[in-house]
Order: structure tokens, then C-alpha cells, then sequence
């Protein structure tokens, strides 16, 4: 999955990460089971 926002800008690898695990857990009656995630800051 490759993602890009602004929300992600001065966040850690680990953070992005987790915000978008964190986003993808309140899909109801989904279960994510193997995701690589790579999760960027738009270039200004």
C-alpha cells in the first residue's frame, strides 16, 4: 500500500506506520492480516 499525506509530514517511519494501522482497525469486520505499508509526506 503507498499512501501519501500531509498528515504524515515531520512523523517518524513508525508513526506513519501506525497511523495508518491505527486508521485501517476501524474498518468494521476487517482483519488486516499482511501489509506492507510505505507511507509518505507529499514533496513541497
Amino acid at each position: 500500500m503507498v499512501i501519501e499525506a500531509p498528515a504524515f509530514a515531520a512523523k517518524s517511519r513508525l508513526e506513519r506506520q501506525r497511523m495508518v494501522n491505527r486508521a485501517l482497525g476501524d474498518i468494521p469486520g476487517e482483519r488486516v492480516h499482511a501489509l506492507a505499508i510505505q507511507a509518505s509526506a507529499p514533496s513541497p
